[in-house]
């Protein structure tokens, strides 16, 4: 795998790490994540291919 997707899975897990910790937030974040990912479909498919790609480290780590 190149460099890019570690850093794919390295953001997305900051991402995450920033919405489950920030509960007053939430909904909000919700909001324009769901925005961006359904209306931008360059975000949706670097979304998949994000997930594509941990799918792969996962399978590698086991």
């Amino acid at each position: 795998m190149s460099p890019i997707y570690v850093l794919d899975i390295s953001l997305y897990q900051f991402y995450f790490y920033w919405l489950f910790t920030d509960f007053q937030k939430l909904h909000l974040t919700l909001g324009i994540y769901w925005t961006a990912t359904v209306n931008n479909t360059v975000t949706f498919v670097a979304f998949i291919l994000t997930f594509y790609s941990i799918y792969n480290y996962v399978i590698r780590l086991c």
